[in-house]
């Protein structure tokens, strides 16, 4: 029997065009979130909801449509991304002195690990998407409380009623907006500062 794609919810600390990374219809989670992309397959929902900072409301759902790994630090086709934050040099990934994001490097082992390996260096692509940024969605009534209730780490096990409610809810954000297409504006620029949570890896702002 064919299991049901999961649905992955999270709070967003930042939307600043880094994570997710929207460009030339390809939506891509590269930096941050290693949990997510370590365990999201294509086929899989994920759904990140703005969180204190940025105000409630959905800001993007989107579907896996693909994936790649430390190749995606080598690949031509991602190199402009401004997700693709490191390449390789003399054997081993580093950060490129004109990456607009992480330059903590306390960030590096969140964002793709430690080499040889690069565990961590796994990508989530999407060609299915609804990005809304600063014109969030509003949750439905019936997943307000759910969304009250995340607070770190990400959502994915749910009960089969709450199960339904998110199905019908991307169902209708779906029908609302036709094709992958961005409606809004990240809510802020880009900012090397700016880290990834504590929870979701071993960087930590200061």
């Amino acid at each position: 029997m064919k299991s049901k794609p999961r649905i992955f919810v999270y709070k967003m600390t930042a939307d600043n065009g880094g994570a997710p990374c929207l460009m030339n219809d390809l939506l891509s989670l590269a930096i941050c979130k290693p949990k997510i992309r370590h365990k999201a397959k294509v086929g899989d929902w994920i759904i990140g909801l703005g969180g204190k900072h940025l105000g409630d409301g959905i800001i993007y759902v989107a579907q896996v449509t693909g994936t790649a790994g430390a190749e995606y630090y080598r690949d031509r086709d991602f190199a402009r991304r401004p997700d693709c934050i490191y390449h390789f040099r003399e054997g081993g990934l580093t950060r490129k002195k004109s990456a607009a994001y992480h330059e903590d490097p306390a960030n590096m082992a969140t964002d793709v690990g430690t080499a040889p390996e690069y565990r961590n260096a796994r990508v989530l692509l999407s060609l299915d998407f609804r990005y809304f940024g600063k014109k969030r969605e509003a949750m439905p009534p019936a997943l307000k409380a759910f969304a009250d209730s995340i607070g770190r780490g990400h959502r994915v096990n749910h009960d089969p009623a709450r199960r339904r409610a998110l199905v019908s809810l991307i169902g209708r954000l779906w029908r609302k907006h036709t094709g992958p297409t961005v409606i809004g504006e990240p809510h802020s620029k880009p900012d090397a500062s700016v880290c990834c949570s504590r929870d979701e890896g071993t960087a930590e702002c200061h």
